[in-house]
């Protein structure tokens, strides 16, 4: 079994020392910009971007991709996927509007037009085990979780997918090849369409907009 951690930052290696623990028969690779350094023994260090790593690298025996990189990886990882006639569009402001009526209370717009999306006004903990139904910082009920809320919000018109990430550790999300292909591929048609990657409180969603093809 392969595991990729898509950056060597703070939470990277967090993510390398919790899921090591838990998985210590498992092969690891560490992707970053810079050479990723001081690696413990048996970790595959590589230099480079993650999104064109796992555009290039990824095959069946990779069990999770954990993205800890400042991007929203797997939608890098799409516009590879679709080519030069796939680009970046700014998602909705009537999106953002529809997000803070249905529940969700930051709603971040990055420089990219893509949304950044929290249900915590605050710096969540960097072990948050992420419960069902509650906050376990606040203790706050919460009846929905943001990959449902998102979800709900997809129709033919306004077209909006949703790349889960699975809880593997503390504080730890990732996603398996299989989950990225098949969301692909249930976007292959659409000349517009909204990519969400999101787990129970935390998420971003990217617009995504396709030249016709002649």
């Amino acid at each position: 079994m392969e595991i990729w951690i898509m950056g060597a930052g703070r939470f990277g290696r967090l993510a390398l020392k919790r899921l090591s623990a838990r998985h210590p028969e498992a092969l690891f690779t560490v992707v970053d910009l810079r050479e990723p350094r001081d690696l413990p023994r048996g970790v595959r260090a590589v230099r480079g971007d993650a999104a064109r790593f796992v555009f290039e690298n990824l095959h069946e025996r990779v069990r999770w991709i954990v993205p800890a990189v400042p991007s929203h990886l797997a939608f890098e990882w799409l516009l590879m996927r679709l080519g030069p006639g796939a680009s970046r569009v700014p998602v909705p402001e009537e999106v953002a509007d529809r997000l803070s009526e249905a529940g969700v209370p930051s709603v971040y717009r990055s420089k990219d037009g893509s949304l950044a999306l929290s249900m915590a006004a605050f710096l969540c903990p960097d072990d948050c085990t992420e419960p069902r139904g509650f906050c376990p910082a606040t203790g706050e009920k919460r009846e929905r979780s943001l990959f449902s809320i998102l979800e709900d919000m997809d129709t033919p018109a306004r077209p909006i997918k949703v790349l889960r990430s699975r809880q593997l550790g503390p504080g730890v999300g990732g996603f398996g090849p299989l989950d990225l292909l098949s969301l692909e591929h249930a976007i292959m048609e659409r000349k517009t369409a909204l990519w969400t990657t999101a787990c129970r409180c935390h998420g971003v969603i990217s617009g995504l907009e396709k030249l016709p093809i002649p």
